[in-house]
């Protein structure tokens, strides 16, 4: 499962926010990085592996600006592009 952050109140490219995937009993904690390295750009997607899983239970979104956003009714092996709530 991935997914594509951006900013309203925080940064537009959403740099700084977490992502925390729970699923199976488990979790997982991912954040959005400005780069890593001398002159390189990366993906600013966040990629979650769950294995078999077919069930998601939620992600929650903490992204700079405080805003903590909950998402659920998630399938794996989508892309889901979240905009920062107003």
């Amino acid at each position: 499962i991935e997914f594509a952050l951006e900013g309203t109140k925080s940064n537009r490219s959403a740099i700084g926010a977490q992502v925390t995937l729970f699923w199976d009993g488990k979790e997982q904690l991912q954040q959005v990085s400005g780069g890593s390295g001398f002159a390189s750009q990366n993906d600013r997607r966040l990629h979650f592996g769950v294995g078999k899983s077919l069930k998601i239970d939620k992600a929650v979104i903490r992204w700079p600006s405080g805003t903590v956003q909950t998402l659920s009714n998630l399938t794996p092996d989508r892309l889901y592009n979240v905009k920062e709530p107003a």
